[in-house]
């Protein structure tokens, strides 16, 4: 089928996506036909409310609230007269926020920019970066589709935090003193992310305002390309160049943990800190299954002869999907330790791979320009897709819509429908290759519809 495959037709891009995208100015995005501004509570759209009073403002440092009455209210030493009021707040408007964020995704480019893409009406919404913010190829990113935000780490060491509704920058720290921004880590709800950086260290942010907490030297003299965070459990883990994965603690700040076992430098990992469970990908081709509270390695997989690019694991179902510099992905049983099958078809390296465990379907894309869909269960190729011009270095997927998007060397991300297996759209715009891509993950549940509107108390 591969082969039958082969001359996949190519997308004819439409004249909207040929353009080079212009930035939308915020007010057009007030505006809000198509992403739904006018129905969202904010300081553009106000929501309606019958019989409302203003609440009284809270005094600030000692200041007299901005709004208090001047007779003498809200001065002295006095208790405030309080004012309550009661609002709407409207489902739909939220619902229709949510449905935006679940067709969002961010590309990110050498060209130091980062692109906002409508995987529904198939448009450009906006172009952020450039002179005065990132400086240098945008490395690394987080996106929060709820809140229609995201954090962005780039090369030259500067961190901003967008707000993709508006299309502009919110926060940005320009400081460029911890060196290039390699990976990235944020807890939305908690408002912390994590950095890792060229010089070794760990940065622990305060969102949305980009101040550095804490700077941890976690790995002197390498360079960290895996952070990951979990701020409930207070847990930290680092994977960096110098072949060691690290555990921190978030209240003390210090390394609780070492593990030493790859023979070069690490370059993908997995953690799961409820079950004490990491997968480490490294240089030398081989991933280790940790145990992190007995400190200890559970097994070696064996098998591949060059280094790890990316991987995709699930605990649940006992598996591993890995992809190669040595061209080929492998399917590994962790609970044996032992490979259940090669993944051959590649002829160069494979950069990216994401699976679907339930239905045993793994993609991966290769330096060798093509995108290929594997059957997991009789490891073969079920099909190839070779519309991009030059190697393809990311892919994500959205399952629950059988949409994947990809970004390649060719400065174009692709929008392919996985059910027709035909590609839907090309994007055009980028300056330079794609390095990375964040797109939206789906709900395991989506929220309940109410009956009636929340009625919320205001003081």
């Amino acid at each position: 089928m591969a082969d039958a495959e082969a001359g996949l037709p190519r997308a004819t891009p439409s004249a909207a996506s040929r353009s080079v995208p212009v930035p939308v100015p915020a007010s057009e995005w007030s505006q809000g036909a198509a992403w739904g501004r006018d129905a969202v509570p904010g300081e553009d759209s106000p929501v309606a409310a019958p019989n409302v009073e203003p609440p009284v403002a809270e005094a600030v440092d000692g200041a007299p609230p901005a709004n208090a009455e001047q007779n003498g209210k809200g001065k002295g030493k006095g208790k405030e007269e309080k004012k309550k009021a009661e609002f709407w707040i409207s489902w739909d408007s939220l619902e229709r926020r949510l449905n935006l964020g679940k067709w969002v995704a961010l590309s990110c480019c050498t060209d130091h920019t980062l692109k906002i893409w409508d995987l529904q009406s198939k448009e450009c919404r906006g172009t952020l970066g450039g002179e005065g913010q990132h400086e240098a190829s945008v490395r690394c990113v987080a996106m929060d589709r709820k809140a229609l935000a995201a954090i962005t780490g780039a090369d030259d060491g500067s961190l901003c935090y967008w707000d993709l509704e508006r299309c502009r920058v919110q926060e940005s720290n320009l400081s460029r003193k911890y060196g290039a921004m390699l990976c990235i880590d944020a807890d939305f709800v908690a408002m912390r992310a994590i950095t890792g950086t060229s010089e070794g260290t760990i940065v622990i942010w305060e969102l949305p305002r980009l101040r550095a907490l804490h700077v941890l030297p976690a790995h002197e003299g390498a360079r960290v390309l895996s952070v990951h965070l979990d701020v409930g459990l207070g847990r930290v883990m680092s994977a960096a160049t110098d072949g060691r994965l690290r555990f921190w603690d978030l209240e003390t700040n210090k390394c609780v943990s070492t593990y030493e076992g790859h023979l070069d430098g690490i370059t993908t990992s997995f953690v799961d800190f409820n079950r004490n469970r990491v997968v480490s990908g490294g240089e030398d081709g081989t991933l280790h299954l940790w145990h992190s509270e007995k400190n200890s390695i559970i097994y070696n997989l064996v098998g591949h002869s060059d280094k790890i690019n990316a991987m995709q694991v699930n605990l649940d179902k006992g598996m591993v999907v890995s992809a190669s510099e040595d061209e080929t992905a492998r399917v590994w049983d962790i609970h044996s330790g032992s490979s259940l099958g090669v993944l051959e078809g590649h002829t160069r390296a494979v950069r990216d791979v994401q699976t679907d465990f339930e239905r045993l379907v793994a993609i991966t894309c290769s330096d060798d320009a093509t995108i290929r869909i594997w059957d997991l269960a009789g490891r073969t190729c079920t099909n190839v897709f070779e519309s991009h011009a030059d190697r393809v270095s990311v892919i994500r997927v959205n399952w629950s819509k059988m949409q994947m998007i990809s970004g390649s060397a060719d400065y174009t991300v692709k929008l392919w429908d996985l059910t027709t297996e035909f590609l839907e759209e090309t994007f055009y715009g980028h300056g330079g290759p794609i390095l990375t891509i964040a797109a939206p993950i789906p709900e395991s549940k989506p929220p309940e519809k109410p009956e009636k509107p929340t009625k919320t108390s205001v003081s």
